[in-house]
């Protein structure tokens, strides 16, 4: 029933009890029916582009749901009845102008996936959010929101944190105590000013025009981060700071292999790095067992990216490669 122009369902939709899939995305319907609460054997709604301006409480006894999408420019609030879905795995609600989350929403005690992107008006998230320890996606990108709940570090299970495009300001010491947290996103956060210690995940805050400062310590870098358009973080000479940090690093006494930290810059070595002049081989730090590359890549400065730029760049990293390979071998 997709793209059919529908602008009204009957209640009596209600008497479809065996029905598990219900797509009636690309339509004009401002309604939904109090009767789609008797579709007990639904998993599966998606409300996609319409022009719904409220759920129905009823919504809260499809008990069998696991994947609901919602995208409804008109749709400011969402029902506290939606927090009874508790087999609830994905729940996206895309540019529905939301201003908040029911408080209750730690009952969605099965979600995985929670998208609330494109458009959406949430400032806060509720502090029972950091009880959902099923969550493994918490994507909120351009929903204005100013910080995080401080006890984000209990979502315990959370892999991929997508923040791009809000105001935020810094992030929750907390969020160090996600041991499987594999990628955050926080490009185009332009009131970002600092970041807390990280484990190892990859970081992008490409954008981030009020970044000033990230850890020194490589154990608390993450896997990489990537810092294009950073120009506070040029302006604090950010990496000199840290190539003078490395030889006491606490992070570099536990690595036990091969350490990479690759400045991508136009031309010439630029003027703030300690070896100008210095005719010897890529430095290479540490040794020992497997390979563990840990790639900090400032791209902080304000020069145009050139072909003749990214054709250095990508020898360096091959060049770095081939003569870590080399060195195995001769041991």
């Amino acid at each position: 029933m997709a793209n059919c122009s529908l602008s009204y369902l009957p209640d009596e939709i209600g008497r479809l009890i065996s029905l598990e899939t219900f797509i009636i995305a690309g339509n004009c319907l401002s309604t939904l029916p109090d009767g789609i609460g008797n579709l007990s054997c639904l998993k599966t709604l998606y409300v996609n582009e319409n022009k719904l301006s409220h759920l129905p409480s009823g919504i809260g006894s499809l008990m069998s749901l696991e994947v609901l999408v919602l995208e409804c420019e008109s749709l400011l609030t969402l029902p506290d009845s939606i927090c009874s879905l508790t087999r609830l795995e994905f729940f996206h609600v895309r540019k529905c102008n939301l201003s908040h989350l029911p408080s209750e929403i730690a009952n969605l005690v099965s979600l995985k996936q929670l998208w609330l992107d494109g458009g959406n008006n949430i400032y806060t998230l509720p502090d029972s959010i950091c009880s959902l320890t099923q969550l493994e996606s918490l994507q909120m990108d351009g929903c204005k929101l100013s910080h995080l709940p401080s006890e984000i570090g209990n979502l315990v299970s959370l892999k991929s944190l997508d923040l791009r495009g809000n105001n935020i300001c810094t992030l929750p010491d907390s969020i160090h105590n996600i041991r499987g947290l594999e990628n955050i996103i926080l490009d185009n956060c332009t009131k970002l000013q600092s970041l807390p210690k990280l484990l190892a995940c990859r970081v992008s805050a490409v954008g981030c025009t009020s970044l000033e400062s990230i850890p020194f310590e490589l154990d608390q870098l993450g896997l990489s981060i990537q810092c294009g358009g950073c120009n506070k973080l040029a302006e604090n000479n950010f990496a000199n700071c840290l190539l003078k940090q490395l030889h006491k690093s606490k992070g570099l006494a536990e690595l036990k292999e091969v350490v990479d930290i690759l400045v991508p810059t136009r031309g010439a070595v630029p003027i703030w790095f300690p070896c100008q002049g210095m005719e010897r081989k890529p430095l290479v730090l540490g040794n020992a067992k497997g390979a563990v590359a840990v790639v900090v890549s400032i791209l902080i400065f304000r020069n145009p990216v050139s072909v003749t730029g990214m054709l250095g760049y990508s020898l360096t990293v091959i060049g770095v490669i081939l003569y870590s390979e080399a060195k195995k071998r001769s041991k």
